[in-house]
């Protein structure tokens, strides 16, 4: 193949790679985000009638979730609000085994306001976005798990529209089921839980999320041995296997003071915004002492102060500051001697060759 024709295909097929990869990069930059499922719904409810919630009255719906991790990106709830405007809590428990209710303190908790018609019978889809919901929202719902949401209210009385006759029930998606039937509720001045009939009129929809997987950190030391002389510097780099827009502290156990060396290591090293790596370094002191020990500097990554910020990953590093044994100037070198055995033997020796030149020579 000529010349001219082998360098013109190459240049078309370089074309070619570059308008793959201008095509391909917007595509994978627009992939969609997780689309919303609406995991229970009991919208709309026929024969309506209203559970009141206050301080000491708390109703809700129980569900077990799906076989992914997600979080609530809207809720609908039907209102009979006798006040306007009003406010009321809304709670996420998790549930505990066998028992199918809430235990420990609420993971999450949110206000929620209100605006009712000031009748008691002015029913009313409130829907709420993950704005409203706050805390709730941001919550990671984990998979196969069982939870509640609790309503109650000290502001004024608030009616949770409800189906005593069961005539409209829960339909579930995404994986999510029922805990138990009806809904749960706790009265009697907080004293437990009980199980209710009845199907609240209630929506709830939800996005996958998987929770952030926190970047690695590792450390290592070069070179791991130095002598006790002047100008021998080991090196410590901290490594994130992922960079994080804003600053990590990484958490450093140092070594232990010692006059055999010197360090600019502290605790904690921070790893610049959008970096991965971080140094300091451990300097070796000179020592001109015979048969000094060696000194041994020890330092290791610690836990994150900031729960998930970071995992340790690999081993600690050790430094080894090897003594040089240098002979101070001035200091006087004994000369090796043969001792009286040795110097006998030497001195025979000579006479025997002595003799024997002699011999040789008469």
């Amino acid at each position: 193949m000529p010349a001219t024709t082998f360098n013109a295909l190459r240049r078309y097929a370089v074309i070619g790679l570059l308008a793959c990869a201008a095509s391909w990069a917007p595509w994978v930059s627009a992939q969609p985000a997780p689309t919303p499922v609406v995991v229970m719904n009991s919208l709309p409810i026929d024969g309506p009638a209203s559970y009141t919630v206050f301080d000491e009255a708390k109703r809700g719906p129980a569900f077990q979730t799906g076989a992914e991790p997600t979080r609530i990106v809207e809720l609908s709830f039907g209102l009979d609000l006798d006040a306007i405007p009003t406010t009321a809590t809304l709670s996420l428990y998790r549930l505990e085994d066998p028992s199918n209710f809430p235990t420990g303190a609420a993971l999450a908790s949110t206000t929620l306001n209100m605006i009712g018609g000031g009748s008691a019978v002015s029913t009313t889809v409130h829907t709420y976005s993950a704005a409203d919901l706050g805390a709730i929202a941001t919550t990671t719902l984990q998979a196969g798990q069982k939870y509640a949401l609790i309503m109650s209210n000290s502001s004024a009385p608030t009616g949770i529209t409800n189906d005593d006759l069961t005539e409209n029930a829960f339909t579930y998606g995404g994986g999510f089921s029922a805990v138990l039937n009806g809904n749960i509720g706790q009265f009697s001045n907080a004293q437990g839980w009980d199980q209710n009939n009845g199907t609240l009129a209630f929506s709830m929809t939800v996005v996958p999320f998987a929770e952030p997987v926190p970047p690695t950190a590792t450390l290592v030391c070069t070179p791991t041995e130095l002598l006790a002389t002047a100008g021998q510097v080991a090196t410590c780099t901290v490594t994130l296997s992922a960079p994080s827009t804003t600053d990590t502290p990484i958490n450093l156990t140092l070594p232990a003071t010692n006059p055999g060396f010197t360090t600019t290591c502290t605790s904690p090293l921070v790893i610049p915004a959008n970096a991965t790596q971080a140094t300091c370094t451990i300097t070796a002191v000179a020592n001109t002492t015979p048969n000094a020990p060696d000194v041994i500097a020890d330092i290791a990554i610690a836990p994150p102060t900031t729960p998930d910020a970071y995992t340790v990953e690999g081993p600690a590093a050790q430094i080894t500051i090897r003594s040089n044994a240098v002979v101070p100037p001035g200091t006087a070198t004994p000369v090796p001697t043969l001792g009286t055995v040795g110097l006998v033997s030497l001195v025979s020796v000579m006479g025997l060759l002595g003799l024997r030149r002699s011999r040789k020579a008469a």
